[in-house]
């Protein structure tokens, strides 16, 4: 947690749930990075009632949701966490990074704005991100 920046108030909320589920939290925020505190607010408002330090009240944003929603978005909030460490562990945070990156990339040159800019501006430069476009989009075709 050393290595890991983030508002102090983050503790706060940590102190809500109990150690195993602060150690996943703690997890999450390593691999993430710099960290804010709504995103730290978010696990811990989404752990399930058993993991929740006995005298925490929910959220207050939370606290309007039916029990059945609210069990929905913690099983989803659950897959998701453990989808992102299994990926992480398996490919690393640079290979996350990369995948995020590309995904950005596809998306701008998917924009007919940026296009018709790049292609204005950067004639030499948009014959490259448009390449590299094409190998990104064949890249991402199932085989």
């Amino acid at each position: 947690m050393r290595d890991c920046t983030g508002p102090a108030a983050l503790f706060a909320s940590l102190r809500a749930v109990l150690p195993v589920r602060q150690i996943e939290i703690a997890r999450l925020m390593i691999a993430r990075g710099p960290v804010s505190l709504n995103y730290v607010k978010m696990p811990a408002a989404l752990t399930q009632r058993s993991l929740l330090v006995e005298d925490i009240r929910p959220q207050p944003e939370l606290a309007s949701l039916s029990e059945d929603r609210r069990a929905e978005m913690e099983c989803d909030l659950a897959n998701l966490t453990r989808a992102f460490l299994t990926a992480l562990g398996r490919r690393g945070p640079a290979n996350l990074e990369l995948v995020a990156a590309r995904r950005y990339f596809d998306r701008l040159m998917d924009n007919s704005r940026v296009v018709r800019y790049l292609a204005r501006n950067f004639l030499g430069r948009f014959e490259d991100f448009h390449n590299l476009a094409v190998v990104s989009g064949q890249a991402a075709l199932p085989a």
